[in-house]
């Protein structure tokens, strides 16, 4: 939801407002990918979408910015994967979250 929030919060949403998810395997991990083309996380608020409570949708009253930490928490505690991600104005966001699928 939060890929197409970044293109819908500018009423920007068009045909051409994709959203892509990639996965990739290998017999210990499964990758997986997703990319969108919206306006981009800025720097200062890229250190804080993993912080329970952060949210920049308070003025619109959708979020209460506990999405990513909960995801994030799964992703390190239950998988013992890792979650990244890259952003740049204008070019978009990519998370990328690996999963453990075979443990060691």
């Amino acid at each position: 939801m939060n890929a197409i929030d970044a293109y819908s919060e500018n009423g920007d949403f068009t045909q051409a407002s994709l959203v892509r998810v990639t996965m990739f395997s290998s017999p210990r991990w499964l990758t997986v990918q997703v990319t969108d083309w919206g306006k981009g996380i800025p720097a200062l608020e890229l250190q804080h979408i993993f912080e329970p409570f952060y949210t920049t949708k308070n003025q619109s009253g959708r979020g209460l910015g506990i999405g990513l930490s909960i995801v994030r928490d799964y992703v390190i505690n239950d998988f013992k994967g890792s979650i990244k991600v890259s952003s740049s104005r204008r070019r978009g966001t990519q998370f990328t979250v690996k999963l453990l699928l075979q443990p060691k």
